[in-house]
């Protein structure tokens, strides 16, 4: 069955305004006296994560009207917004003249206007343990703005006297260096506060790195020692060496070759790589304590997974297949009615899955209600659907078509809204949830694939961090609708 459902979306809604808008920004920088400012650096640090690809679309320079334009990055399906900095910043540097200026605003600010005021430039020197210059060595700076520490990119580097000089910052922000790093050498860091920044220089003492020329060596097995390979190891310390971590090869070894001496810690982390609820960490997270040159470390993960509800923990295993009896990978597998049906597995390259899960809170070892185990191959719209319950612990699978359930969405005006949340919450064996999320795509469309033919479903629209859940913008759909038409007509609340 093909249906058309049309709501209506209130304009302004959040929608609109963090899908359609919230990346564009522009204004004019202007000299104290208030003439025009050309050729200013301008740079968008929004409170938001991007990927390094999308940071070149975060800058502009002012023409000869001081007028700068910052234009959304083409990639729109890596933004989203970070919970923890609903602000956004705009920072203009002019280096010639050595001026400054930094403007903080909401997420719904789309047009700003900066006036350049006398800038402080931040110089230091990095050298090593014997005195020597750290040439080349990379300065992570960044700077507090509001509630947001926006990383100023690309990283700042120390010349062949070890020496760097960052000059038109704004006055009066507090400044850190989150790290001083070099290749072979250990890491450093430092925070200039207000009352240091509000003149037009500050010169930080100098940076020692330590020599990375230590190694750690060990291994990682489970609690019956048997070795776990594709374990997350990492270290830490006081001037160690930053992004040092590593996975443990098929013997559950690892090795570290840049390493500083001094106190240091080992972490490790595993994730069964089929089922995620299966996860093993070191003293709880805390790591342990180990020396540099330490080439015999064992590390024994104990299994943090098991719920700390008293419900037992079931397993099922099996085999999944497709209609000519082949194996098939990379299905992901959920219980349906279950304590948490947000634990999921993947099947192997051989087809063969293995999940944990446990009954309903609340329902005792022995009743005569089942859980639903589902396989959905989203690729090729493939799903299958089996009740189980503690007795079913080995069970082979095959797929069939899966149903589809499609649209685009729009504003009241009839645009087509990008970058949206929709959501899909299914009903099935007594169980209620949100199975599967996407977002809307340039063309304001969006589909759900490899949907059991017996689940109730409902779409609720929204941003990464609000939505209509309770609202009239949750709707009820029947799976198969491929032409569906959402206009919503509840506005979606602003998180900021």
């Amino acid at each position: 069955m093909k249906s058309c459902i049309v709501f209506v979306l209130i304009t302004g809604s959040a929608v609109t305004a963090f899908a359609q808008q919230s990346l564009h920004r522009f204004g004019t920088v202007h000299y104290p006296d208030g003439k025009p400012a050309a050729g200013v650096h301008i740079t968008f640090y929004p409170g938001s994560y991007f990927s390094d690809d999308d940071y070149n679309y975060h800058e502009a320079i002012t023409d000869t009207n001081g007028w700068y334009e910052i234009l959304p990055p083409k990639k729109v399906s890596d933004f989203t917004w970070g919970p923890d900095y609903p602000t956004n910043t705009i920072m203009a540097r002019y280096f010639e003249k050595n001026l400054a200026a930094v403007e903080a605003f909401s997420v719904t600010t789309t047009h700003v206007n900066l006036i350049l005021q006398p800038a402080i430039t931040l110089s230091g020197s990095v050298k090593n343990t014997e005195g020597a210059p750290v040439s080349g060595a990379e300065i992570d700076l960044g700077f507090v703005s509001a509630r947001y520490g926006p990383q100023m990119r690309p990283p700042f580097k120390a010349n062949e006297q070890g020496q760097f000089s960052i000059p038109a910052l704004p006055q009066g922000t507090t400044y850190m260096i989150s790290g001083i790093t070099a290749n072979g050498y250990g890491s450093s860091h430092a925070t200039v506060k207000v009352k240091d920044t509000q003149t037009n220089h500050c010169e930080f003492p100098t940076f020692v790195l330590k020599h990375a020329d230590r190694i750690l060596a060990g291994r990682v097995v489970d609690n019956n020692g048997k070795p776990l390979a594709g374990t997350r190891v990492s270290f830490s310390g006081a001037d160690q060496p930053q992004n040092n971590s590593t996975n443990t090869d098929s013997d559950g070894r690892f090795f570290f070759d840049a390493v500083c001496d001094g106190s240091l810690k080992v972490f490790a982390n595993y994730h069964d790589p089929q089922d995620i609820s299966i996860h093993m960490s070191l003293n709880g997270g805390g790591g342990m304590e180990v020396k540099p040159g330490d080439t015999n470390i064992l590390i024994q993960l104990r299994d943090t997974s098991i719920s700390a509800w008293d419900v037992p923990t079931l397993v099922t295993k099996g085999t999944v297949f497709d209609s000519a009896g082949g194996p098939v990978p990379g299905v992901v597998f959920v219980v349906w009615d279950s304590a948490n049906p947000f634990n999921h597995a993947y099947s192997g390259h051989d087809g063969k899955y293995r999940i944990r899960w446990q009954r309903p809170l609340g329902q005792g070892r022995h009743t005569a209600a089942k859980s639903v185990l589902i396989g959905r191959d989203t690729s090729r719209n493939l799903v299958v659907t089996q009740e189980i319950d503690e007795t079913t612990t080995n069970l082979d699978l095959h797929l069939q078509p899966g149903l589809v359930v499609a649209g685009i969405l729009q504003d009241e005006s009839g645009m087509t809204v990008t970058n949206a949340r929709v959501s899909l919450d299914m009903h099935l064996a007594r169980g209620g949830a949100e199975l599967t999320k996407t977002t809307t795509d340039e063309h304001g469309a969006f589909a759900f694939s490899a949907l059991p033919a017996q689940g109730e479903y409902s779409l609720e629209v929204g941003t990464a961090h609000s939505g209509t859940r309770g609202s009239p913008g949750v709707i009820q759909v029947t799976g198969g609708e491929t032409n569906l038409v959402l206009r919503l007509t509840s506005p979606l609340a602003n998180y900021d």
